[in-house]
C-alpha cells in the first residue's frame, strides 16, 4: 500500500520550487502532531506565490471558523529580495493574515 502524499497536488513551476516542496514533504512525514495527517495538507502553484496549507487538528479561532497554517514561497522575488518564505495563521483567504510586524508570523527573505 502507498503511502499518502503530504502536499497533493502541487506541481512546482522550477527548480526552486521543487526543492522546497521536495524538502518540506521530506520533513512533513517527520511531524509529530496528534491528529495531523497527509489529507489536512495542500498546495497550489497555479498562482505567485507557490502556496501551502496546513489545517492543524484541533486549532480553532475565536470566531469559530477553524485556522490552518498558510505559507507563500515566492523563488522568484525581486532582484534586490531574492526569494521569500511568508507564513500566517489565516482562514478562507489566501495568505491576508500576513503582518511582518507580528511575531506570530514567519518572514523569510534571501538566505539559501
Amino acid at each position: 500500500m502507498e503511502s499518502a502524499v503530504w502536499f497533493p497536488g502541487v506541481e512546482p513551476r522550477n527548480e526552486l520550487e521543487s526543492r522546497f516542496i521536495d524538502r518540506l514533504r521530506e520533513r512533513a512525514a517527520s511531524w509529530d502532531v496528534p491528529g495531523l495527517v497527509p489529507d489536512q495538507t495542500w498546495g497550489l502553484a497555479a498562482m505567485i506565490p507557490l502556496y501551502v496549507e496546513v489545517t492543524v487538528p484541533g486549532w480553532q479561532a475565536h470566531w469559530s471558523e477553524r485556522l490552518s497554517l498558510q505559507v507563500g514561497y515566492w523563488s522568484e522575488a525581486s532582484p534586490s529580495l531574492g526569494w521569500c518564505l511568508e507564513g500566517a495563521w489565516g482562514d478562507a483567504y489566501l495568505l491576508d493574515n500576513h503582518d511582518p510586524k507580528d511575531s506570530d508570523c514567519l518572514t523569510v527573505v534571501g538566505g539559501d
